[in-house]
């Protein structure tokens, strides 16, 4: 779906979604598949939770917060 999708509605989305999401841990060994945009990876583990990460441009570090 995102890739049917304009870059910059990707990015509202995904900018919006990241409103009210609360900081978690990630473990990088459980995930099963990262989809890539921009200054956002969707990740995805083997327990099909689904997380979306934000990269901070500032620290080039990420923030990860549970979407589900």
């Amino acid at each position: 779906m995102i890739s049917s999708m304009a870059p910059s509605m990707v990015g509202y989305y995904l900018s919006d979604m990241c409103l009210g999401l609360e900081e978690s841990y990630i473990n990088k060994r459980n995930i099963q598949e990262i989809i890539y945009c921009d200054e956002y990876n969707i990740c995805l583990d083997y327990n099909e939770d689904i997380y979306l990460e934000i990269l901070q441009k500032d620290m080039d570090e990420y923030e990860t917060g549970s979407l589900w």
